[in-house]
This record gives structure tokens, sequence and C-alpha cells, in this order.
């Protein structure tokens, strides 16, 4: 948590937790709020990531089809990766 956080927590006042099913995703205290990623967020983050990267490779497959070496083959899979880690940091 960050350290401005704890600053705006004062004792003997309440702590707000927020749940989403059952689990704690966020705490709030007068004027902050602290979220926090479930582990069902987790395990979403991480199919998203397959998913991106099986797309990648089958799109590789169907446009370019020939095989060139493994260099390559892991080069644009790292290269694919890097753009959707700036699209995510561009959209949000």
């Amino acid at each position: 948590m960050a350290v401005d956080f704890y600053r705006h927590a004062e004792p003997d006042r309440p702590a707000n937790l927020r749940t989403w099913h059952g689990e704690v995703v966020g705490i709030e205290v007068t004027g902050a709020a602290h979220w926090f990623l479930p582990p069902s967020g987790t395990v979403l983050t991480w199919s998203l990531y397959a998913a991106w990267l099986g797309l990648g490779v089958l799109l590789w497959a169907l446009f370019l089809g020939w095989w060139d070496g493994l260099f390559w083959l892991a080069f644009r899979t790292i290269m694919w990766m890097l753009i959707r880690g700036c699209l995510r940091w561009t959209v949000g």
C-alpha cells in the first residue's frame, strides 16, 4: 500500500472493506482508497495473456506460414507480447 494511504488512516476511525464475490478487493478510509486484484483476477490475467499469445501464433501461421527457426519464433512472440503490453499501457 502507498504511504499516502497510511497518512489518511486515523486511529479509532472505521475502515470499509469492499468485497466482490466474497473476496476483499479494496479498503477505504476517510479521504483515500486502495484497491486489490483478487485471485480470480490473476487467473483471468494469465488466461488473457495465453489467449493473446495463441492469437499471435495463429495469425503468424495463417499469414506467414513458414518456419525460419526457433530464434525468430521467440523474437516474434516477444514482440507480439510487447505490443499487448503497450496497448494495455496506452488504453488503460
